[in-house]
C-alpha cells in the first residue's frame, strides 16, 4: 500500500474514533487495513474465478465443435469402410505398424479408424478431453512420404496424456489456470513424430495428476 493509502486510512481511524488515544486511533486503522486487504483479496479471487469460468466454458464450446465436426466428417453406411475401420482398430500396435509398412492400409484410413472408435469410448467414459484437428495433416504427409522415408511407428495413431506438452494445445493436468496453449511439443511427442507416429487424441487424467 501507498504511504498516501495508509494516511487516509488512519485519518478515517482517527474520525471513527474521535479524538481517542494513539492505541485506539491505531487499532482502529489496522482494522481497517485488514479489512481493505481482504477485501480487495476476495474481489481479486472473484474476477480470477469468473475469467477462469469463462476461459473453460469457450475452451469446452471448442473443443465441442471440433468433436461435431469430427463425427460428421466420419459418418458413414458404407460397410466396407465400416468393416475395415473394425479390423484396423482389432489389431495390435505390432500387427498394425506392419500392415501399415506393407500399405495394406494408408495412414489416413488407420487415423479415422481410430478417431471413429474415440469418438465411440469417449461418450461412454469420457477419455478424451481433445481431438488435435492437425492429425490428418500428419497422417496426409506421411502417406506421401512413404514408409520408406518414415520411423519404425509409421502412420500408428498414438494418444497423449493431457498434461504431456503438444504445441498449440493446452496442458492442464486438470487445473483450468494452465489453461492456455503451449509453444513446443514435449521430447516424448517429438520423439513418437520422428518415428512417424500420429498423435490425434489428448486424453485424461486425474485433477493434478494425484491419484
Amino acid at each position: 500500500m501507498t504511504d498516501r493509502f495508509i494516511e487516509l486510512l488512519w485519518r478515517a481511524g482517527a474520525t471513527l474514533t474521535g479524538y481517542g488515544s494513539f492505541r485506539t486511533k491505531f487499532a482502529a486503522t489496522a482494522v481497517l487495513i485488514t479489512i481493505v486487504h481482504f477485501g480487495v483479496k476476495r474481489a481479486r479471487g472473484i474476477y480470477r474465478t469468473r475469467k477462469f469460468r469463462a476461459a473453460a466454458a469457450q475452451k469446452r464450446v471448442q473443443c465441442d465443435a471440433v468433436k461435431q465436426h469430427l463425427k460428421e466428417k466420419l459418418h458413414t453406411d458404407d460397410t466396407v469402410v465400416l468393416q475395415k475401420r473394425d479390423e484396423i482398430v482389432k489389431l495390435s500396435a505390432i500387427d498394425l505398424a506392419l500392415a501399415l509398412k506393407r500399405r495394406h492400409y494408408t495412414a489416413v484410413e488407420v487415423l479415422h479408424a481410430y478417431q471413429a472408435k474415440a469418438l465411440e469410448v469417449t461418450e461412454r467414459i469420457n477419455c478424451v478431453t481433445e481431438f488435435l484437428t492437425e492429425a490428418e495433416q500428419w497422417a496426409n504427409d506421411l502417406d506421401e512420404k512413404g514408409p520408406e522415408n518414415a520411423g519404425c511407428l509409421f502412420g500408428v495413431p498414438v494418444s497423449i496424456k493431457e498434461n504431456v506438452d503438444i504445441k498449440g494445445y493446452p496442458s492442464t493436468a486438470g487445473q483450468v489456470k494452465f489453461l492456455f496453449p503451449v509453444d513446443k511439443d514435449a521430447t516424448i511427442v517429438k520423439t513418437l513424430k520422428l518415428q512417424g507416429a500420429v498423435p490425434f487424441v489428448k486424453t485424461n487424467v486425474p485433477q493434478s495428476l494425484l491419484w
